[in-house]
């Protein structure tokens, strides 16, 4: 059984999986800590706790997803938090190499701001919204960015890439589908006639 061909080129998929290049849009839109962010992260103790709790707090509302074993955020980042924070952003480092610490860190967030992995259910219900994307593009690339900023707006933890792939591959099918049935239904009464006359000369 021949396997379908790929929807993402690998420099797309890097796009969308590795940690984007940082602006003064993208750090005041998701890294700048209100009023709320700043008492959850100061109810740490320590200086490195505190920065690597904002870390993960910032990146789980940007990126919908933990930072991966040995990924660090760039340094535009830990200096925007570190500043907010008044502490030294090199205390990072020590924060990074906990990763019991980390864990926990992040599923007391998860917790908290009420993220929760993608269910089946949950699936279905992405890709049939998607469908409705798609009856307008059947572009791969703007379907994914669609798709991936629906996930993060309902608050779940972004899947693996092939997961998502899939959804976009299937909302497409569908809204073929979708399509064609538009075209193909009947024409009731006088209709058909109305239209085969706008046919003629």
């Amino acid at each position: 059984m021949a396997h379908p061909s790929p929807l993402f080129t690998a420099a797309q998929r890097e796009q969308f999986t590795r940690f984007p290049q940082t602006d003064e849009r993208i750090l005041s839109r998701y890294y700048l800590l209100d009023a709320a962010d700043l008492r959850l992260v100061r109810e740490r103790r320590r200086d490195f706790n505190k920065l690597g709790f904002a870390v993960q707090l910032t990146v789980l509302r940007h990126l919908g997803r933990a930072l991966r074993p040995g990924e660090t955020p760039p340094g535009e980042v830990l200096a925007f938090l570190a500043e907010q924070l008044r502490v030294d952003p090199a205390c990072y480092t020590q924060y990074a190499a906990r990763d019991p610490t980390r864990r926990e860190h992040f599923a007391a967030l998860c917790q908290r701001l009420g993220y929760s992995e993608l269910s089946r259910h949950q699936g279905a219900e992405l890709r049939d919204w998607l469908v409705t994307v798609a009856v307008v593009t059947d572009q791969p690339f703007a379907l994914m960015s669609a798709l991936m900023d629906e996930v993060r707006r309902r608050h779940l933890l972004v899947p693996r890439f092939s997961v998502l792939e899939r959804l976009v591959r299937s909302a497409r099918v569908r809204a073929d589908q979708h399509t064609y049935g538009v075209l193909n239904l009947p024409l009731g009464g006088d209709l058909a006639d109305r239209v085969d006359a706008l046919l003629s000369p």
